[in-house]
Parts: structure tokens; C-alpha cells; sequence
């Protein structure tokens, strides 16, 4: 059995892309008021999470990430439209969608993560439609809230330039305790 297959799972750590901080404006302004957790993480997409502990990181997650990601190619991220999940009657989530190009840009690397890191899916297996890349900006207490909110987001973003951005790295992030920010340890790169 290898380290990664017998690792604890962790909620302190998670591979993810993380926008420039130079788009964060917009994208916080919402989260500000409507996200629980913006104190806790930073923008993002996660792609495996929960992840490995701190502890493997300097000798499996960050060897094996690095090897995995050498042969991924660097892509362009554009952030322009707003969903939501329904989790139950009393919570939903609006999120960012985005969009890659190429297409199949960030599934293809959602894949090559999961292939690496397979006891690390549960993005793969999150509701019934598979990996869905998003980015969080908020909850809402009920399906019409957020049905309300994503519509005024929407128009407001359609007036805005598109959040765009070339993902040249993906960020293993940790946090030391349950309150505490996520911080980003390493930016691993694309394409070596």
C-alpha cells in the first residue's frame, strides 16, 4: 500500500487554482456579505479536497504533484457566469463558473489529479453530475434567495470585464486549525 493510499484524510489541506489577487476585488466585494467562509479560504476551485496532512507534504503530496503536473499544460481561466447548488430545502451555494481555454482544459486536469491521487475523488463525486469546477461566493437560506442573488450577479457581471486568467499553477494550501485561513504552501507548476 502506498503512503498516499494510507493516509489519513484531512480538512486542514486541498489542491486548488486560486485567482491573482488582482481579480479578487469583485469576487470579494460578494463574498464579503454573503460568504461564511471568507475569512477561512481565499477565492478559489478546489480540486482535490480534502487532501493529504501537512505532515506528507514535503515528501509525497509535493513530489507527486510536481510529477503529475509537468505534463499538464498551462490554460486560460475566464470567470463570467454565476450558478448555484441546492444542497437542501434550507441551503444553496452561488458559485462563479469557469470556463477553460481550451475546453476540456480544466476537467483534463481534474483528471490527471484524481489519476495520481485517486483515494482524493470527492470532487469527482460531489452530486450527480461529476466534477463541477466552481467558485464559491456565498449561501443563502433559500432556493428563491439565491435564485434572486444569481440573477442580480449576473446582470452586475455582464456590465463588468470578464475575470480572465491564465492558470499557470495549481496552490496546495493548508491550515493549522479549524478557524484559521487557509495559506497557500506551494504553487506547483504546470507544465514544469
Amino acid at each position: 500500500m502506498s503512503a498516499v493510499q494510507s493516509s489519513a484524510r484531512t480538512f486542514k489541506s486541498a489542491v486548488c487554482i486560486i485567482p491573482p489577487s488582482t481579480l479578487w476585488k469583485p469576487i470579494q466585494d460578494i463574498r464579503e456579505i454573503h460568504d461564511k467562509h471568507v475569512k477561512r479560504w481565499p477565492p478559489h476551485i478546489n480540486l482535490l479536497y480534502p487532501y493529504l496532512p501537512y505532515e506528507e507534504f514535503s515528501n509525497v503530496a509535493i513530489p507527486k504533484l510536481l510529477e503529475t503536473l509537468s505534463t499538464v499544460k498551462p490554460f486560460r481561466l475566464k470567470l463570467t457566469q454565476f450558478h448555484w447548488f441546492q444542497h437542501s430545502k434550507n441551503s444553496s451555494t452561488a458559485w462563479l463558473k469557469p470556463a477553460s481555454i481550451p475546453e476540456d482544459a480544466l476537467e483534463n486536469l481534474e483528471r490527471c489529479m484524481v489519476e495520481a491521487f485517486p483515494d482524493f475523488n470527492d470532487q469527482l463525486n460531489i452530486g450527480s453530475e461529476g466534477f463541477t469546477p466552481h467558485l464559491s461566493v456565498g449561501q443563502f437560506r433559500s432556493k428563491g434567495q439565491v435564485e434572486l442573488k444569481v440573477a442580480e450577479l449576473n446582470q452586475l457581471f455582464d456590465e463588468l470585464e470578464p475575470l480572465e486568467f491564465e492558470v499557470t499553477s495549481v496552490q496546495l494550501i493548508n491550515r493549522s486549525g479549524y478557524h484559521d485561513p487557509f495559506r497557500v504552501i506551494q504553487d506547483i507548476p504546470l507544465g514544469g
